[in-house]
């Protein structure tokens, strides 16, 4: 999970082409519909996937929801022109992830849902402030207008 994670992640950060990103998370929207079909791809993630994901017990849309968030992301379009947009774009990412982890462990319970949002949000806020120095290092900013 964590790999496809970091995949979709790498997807637009790669190339400096918008339209190259979003064909390579077009490839991985494709994959995770056919791991979830039982015929995952030869790509070393989504055949893991494969094995690891059990389409009765978890849900392809926080998959896709990952993937969406990464698709606005390579389109340019701003995830964090506020506190809450940055908050929303963590919630996009790093709390479906964690949504997916719970899922993976058979979990599915409100109070853990509500965790990992909570969870997921601080995560993302925590990596998009890691992450500053670099990405200013590439001219970008993701830090909230309205914090700064």
């Amino acid at each position: 999970l964590r790999a496809f994670n970091v995949e979709t992640l790498l997807a637009a950060e790669r190339t400096s082409k918008g339209a190259l990103a979003q064909m390579r998370l077009h490839w991985w929207r494709d994959a995770v519909d056919r791991v979830f079909a039982g015929r995952p791809p030869e790509h070393p993630v989504a055949l893991a996937l494969g094995a690891a994901c059990n389409p009765a017990t978890m849900t392809k849309g926080w998959f896709k929801r990952i993937i969406s968030a990464r698709e606005a992301e390579a389109a340019g379009e701003e995830v964090s022109g506020t506190l809450e947009e940055l908050e929303t774009h963590a919630e996009r990412t790093a709390s479906s992830l964690l949504y997916l982890h719970l899922e993976a462990l058979g979990v599915r319970e409100k109070a853990a849902d509500h965790a990992a949002s909570h969870l997921g949000k601080a995560v993302g806020l925590a990596q998009t402030l890691k992450g500053t120095v670099d990405l200013l290092k590439r001219q970008k900013l993701l830090l909230p207008a309205d914090l700064c």
